[in-house]
């Protein structure tokens, strides 16, 4: 890995541990504690997505959740479509590509454990039953 775009020793990543992943089918090296959105700079990678309508390129502006224009559809382990680079956190095996406008959702069962559930109904009538029993 080239660590010609990071600076020597600043950051809150471990270089001691490398890890690999892919983005737009290429294969680059970062370091645990990096965001995909970091590891990406610090490789060089300056666009990551185009425009819906025009093809134009986009990089990354923003560091958090309010990212605009680096919105990444992950691959592997399990996809996930229309995340910020800045926020997905960087794992051994991420595959991830650029979006120019929607992402696609995920043909298989989200492997995912969550917490809690919600349930929620379109109508819920309440009041008296069938006519004759009032």
């Amino acid at each position: 890995m080239s660590d010609e775009f990071r600076l020597a020793d600043r950051g809150r990543i471990d270089r001691d541990h490398p890890v690999r992943f892919r983005f737009d089918g290429d294969a680059y090296e970062g370091y645990a504690g990096d965001t995909l959105a970091s590891a990406l700079l610090a490789n060089g990678v300056h666009t990551v997505a185009t425009g819906i309508r025009y093809g134009r390129p986009r990089g990354i502006m923003a560091a958090g959740v309010e990212e605009p224009n680096a919105l990444v559809q992950i691959e592997a382990p399990f996809p996930e479509p229309m995340l910020p680079a800045t926020t997905v956190p960087l794992r051994e095996g991420l595959e991830a590509t650029g979006l120019p406008g929607q992402g696609r959702l995920a043909t298989e069962p989200d492997p995912a454990r969550y917490d809690g559930t919600y349930a929620h109904c379109d109508v819920l009538v309440v009041g008296a039953g069938p006519a004759g029993l009032a």
